[in-house]
């Protein structure tokens, strides 16, 4: 009779110290990390139309017969700023009555309208009306592209393109812009003796940026 209440304890200590286990195992606690990431944004683009001249009188009307004119198109607002800036990935030009050694002179301004270094890697010329190919022509003191060569379906060049930065008259390849920043770019422009008579011509000019630690690897030709 004492051997069998024995073992009814030490089976009710067993079933005592099981349930006790059971409870502890289902105790749990959990922990929560909660971060944010607030991104940047990239934007490169033109920003304004600073100047459109040539080199007519201006003070005889008679002699002032060629026009050239700038137009910013496909534009493109920042988040990061306030008020919001917009620019244009796309600048047009567009020339009309000109004649051999008509000379236009353009400047605009090129910004990093983002938040994140810029590093300007090429520059793409596009002919438009009356044009059939733009042509690297010569080079700066770095053998990045300054001056294009626009030619016709015969091969004829008919204008001649100089884009460079104005301070330095380098070309705008390799060149770092930093956040918030506006850089002025000279376009100039001279009508060669091929170009045909009663004609109009145009062309687009694109700026290829890159954040500035790719800037290495992007395939230049």
């Amino acid at each position: 009779m004492r051997m069998k209440k024995i073992g009814l304890l030490g089976l009710a200590l067993v079933l005592a110290l099981g349930l006790t286990g059971a409870g502890f195992a289902h105790w749990q606690d959990e922990v929560y990390i909660e971060g944010t990431v607030e991104m940047g944004d990239f934007l490169v683009g033109w920003l304004e139309v600073l100047e459109e001249d040539d080199n007519e009188d201006e003070n005889d009307p008679i002699k002032e017969v060629g026009d050239v004119t700038q137009v910013l198109s496909l534009p493109e607002t920042g988040v990061h700023h306030l008020p919001p800036e917009t620019v244009y990935k796309m600048l047009t030009i567009t020339i009309t009555n000109g004649y051999p050694q008509y000379e236009s002179h353009c400047k605009v301004s090129l910004k990093n309208a983002g938040t994140i270094p810029a590093h300007i890697v090429d520059v793409i010329v596009t002919p438009g009306a009356g044009l059939f190919a733009a042509n690297e022509a010569s080079w700066d003191l770095n053998l990045n592209p300054v001056d294009w060569e626009l030619v016709d379906a015969d091969g004829d060049v008919v204008l001649d393109l100089v884009i460079c930065k104005q301070e330095t008259l380098l070309s705008l390849i390799c060149n770092q812009l930093e956040p918030c920043t506006a850089e002025p770019v000279d376009i100039d422009i001279e009508i060669k003796q091929d170009a045909e008579e009663c004609h109009t011509y145009e062309f687009s000019v694109e700026i290829i940026a890159v954040q500035w630690n790719k800037a290495d690897e992007y395939p230049f030709p």
